[in-house]
């Protein structure tokens, strides 16, 4: 997790949660996690110490989901993860948002 690429750190954690399932990479993801300063790898990072049931990596998720102040690429990203990956319907609404943003700023 300490990899200076953010694709490299983030395609890890996704392949240790999602491919491998070891439970005991949660910690080192999660100390990634609160280092990590790019929002899109902490997506990743989140979304794989979700898969392996961390509550804070959750809530994280949700936060970056729901934080308007984020770019719209990570709160989409966030929402994906949520409802796509995990089966979480929290951030459907924020999904919409963004993509009826998007779908505006095409018009103009």
């Amino acid at each position: 997790m300490s990899h200076p690429d953010g694709d490299v750190r983030g395609g890890a954690a996704f392949e240790l949660a999602f491919h491998l399932k070891d439970w005991d990479s949660l910690p080192p993801i999660l100390l990634a996690l609160k280092a990590e300063t790019s929002l899109r790898v902490r997506v990743d990072l989140a979304t794989a110490a979700a898969e392996l049931g961390s509550k804070p990596a959750l809530e994280a998720l949700q936060f970056m989901c729901m934080d308007s102040g984020s770019p719209s690429l990570v709160r989409a990203t966030a929402a994906e993860a949520l409802i796509g990956l995990l089966g979480c319907q929290e951030c459907i609404g924020t999904l919409v948002e963004v993509l009826q943003l998007h779908d505006n700023v095409k018009r103009r």
